[in-house]
C-alpha cells in the first residue's frame, strides 16, 4: 500500500499470487477510515504516488519482465519509463517529483535513477541493494541490504552518484523486508527478517523503529 502525500488516499494492488499478467493485478485506491468502495485505477502493480498526487509509478508486465511505467492520474495517460529484460521494482519519486529511484533486478539487484521520460538515467549502487529512499531535500538516497548506506546523487547537469557511500547503520544478520524514512529526515522505519544458521526455522518479521539515528551513530562510533 502507498499513501498519497495529502493522506486522502491509500493506493494498493490486488491480484492473484503467482500471476504473470497485467490482467491478474489491479491498482485500486480507497479513502482511509471510509465505508466507500475502492476505486479501480488501472491494471498493474502500484509502486509510488508523486508528492503532488498527480502521477503514479507502477509496474506493468511486458513479455517476461515487470517494467516501470508512469500514469498521469488526472488524464489517465500512461507511458513507459524503463523497458528492459530486468524487473524494475520499488520505484519512488524524488521530493520534487522529477526523478524516480528504483531497483533493477539484473542478476543481483541494483538501484538506479531515471527521469520520468526515461531519457536520463544512472546506476547508483554497484553492490546488491534494495529499498531506495530519498532524503527530504532530494540530495541523498538511502539504500539497504544488511547495511543501510547514504549515497549522494546529482541530477544536473548529468545523472550520477558522487563520492563514496556513507554507512548509516548495520542490521546485523537481519535482512530488510522494508525501509522508509520519516518526512523530517531524522528517523528510519525498518522491517527485517533475522537470518539464523543454527536452525532451518526463521524468526518472524520484526518491526524496528530507529529514532534519532544521527545520535545513534555518534554513540556507536564513540564506543
Amino acid at each position: 500500500p502507498v499513501w498519497s502525500a495529502d493522506g486522502e488516499w491509500i493506493y494498493y494492488s490486488s491480484g492473484t499470487l503467482g500471476s504473470d499478467s497485467n490482467s491478474g493485478w489491479q491498482v485500486n485506491r480507497i479513502r482511509p477510515l471510509s465505508d466507500s468502495a475502492p476505486d479501480s485505477v488501472t491494471a498493474g502493480i502500484v509502486q509510488d504516488v508523486s508528492t503532488d498526487g498527480n502521477q503514479l509509478a507502477l509496474g506493468i508486465r511486458e513479455d517476461d519482465s515487470w517494467n516501470l511505467w508512469v500514469m498521469n492520474l488526472r488524464t489517465s495517460e500512461k507511458w513507459p519509463v524503463v523497458q528492459s529484460e530486468s524487473n524494475s521494482r520499488m520505484a519512488i519519486f524524488s521530493p520534487d517529483d522529477n526523478v524516480i529511484a528504483y531497483m533493477s533486478q539484473e542478476g543481483p539487484p541494483v538501484v538506479r535513477i531515471t527521469s520520468l521520460d526515461g531519457t536520463r538515467y544512472s546506476k547508483v549502487s554497484d553492490e546488491a541493494s534494495v529499498y531506495p529512499r530519498w532524503s527530504p531535500d532530494g540530495q541523498y538516497l538511502y539504500i539497504s541490504n544488511m547495511v543501510t548506506q547514504q549515497y549522494k546523487v546529482q541530477t544536473s547537469p548529468t545523472y550520477s552518484q558522487t563520492g563514496e557511500p556513507e554507512t548509516m547503520f548495520y542490521g546485523g544478520m537481519a535482512f530488510p523486508n522494508g525501509l522508509d524514512m520519516f518526512p523530517d529526515g531524522e528517523r528510519f522505519a525498518v522491517i527485517s527478517t533475522v537470518i539464523r544458521f543454527d536452525t532451518t526455522e526463521q524468526e518472524g518479521t520484526e518491526l524496528v523503529w530507529l529514532q534519532n539515528w544521527s545520535d545513534h551513530l555518534k554513540r556507536k562510533f564513540a564506543e
